[in-house]
């Protein structure tokens, strides 16, 4: 089943749909595409949880359930890296692996780059 909620992520809320134990050795950090959500990511949820693997499908800003801007400037890799990094602090989680689809692809790649790369365990 999954879990919805708001973090705050920065200047933004970010939708955020968590499935799977809480206390799992793996958790998967799921990045959508450009003209999608973070709901694309429910089947995908379901069997991992199944799999017994925690998964946290993040909706970035302008998408979902997320909060929108009007300036064009923050729907950049970059700014979406910084927001996907600050949701991470707020939901606490320490090592995990980072999937992304399409641009979710090139955010998880920003935030190895420019984040804190060692929490992430694998990157797909």
């Amino acid at each position: 089943m999954l879990e919805s909620r708001l973090v705050q992520a920065g200047d933004v809320r970010l939708g955020v749909y968590e499935a799977g134990p809480a206390d799992a050795a793996q958790t998967a950090v799921l990045v959508h595409g450009a003209a999608s959500s973070a709901r694309i990511w429910n089947e995908v949820q379901r069997l991992l949880g199944e799999a017994g693997i925690r998964s946290v499908a993040i909706g970035m800003r302008g998408a979902g359930a997320s909060d929108r801007t009007d300036r064009d400037e923050d729907y950049r890799p970059e700014v979406y890296a910084a927001d996907l990094a600050a949701a991470i602090g707020t939901l606490g989680l320490q090592r995990f692996t980072l999937v992304g689809h399409s641009l979710g692809g090139r955010i998880v790649t920003r935030y190895v780059l420019d984040q804190d790369r060692d929490r992430v365990q694998a990157l797909v």
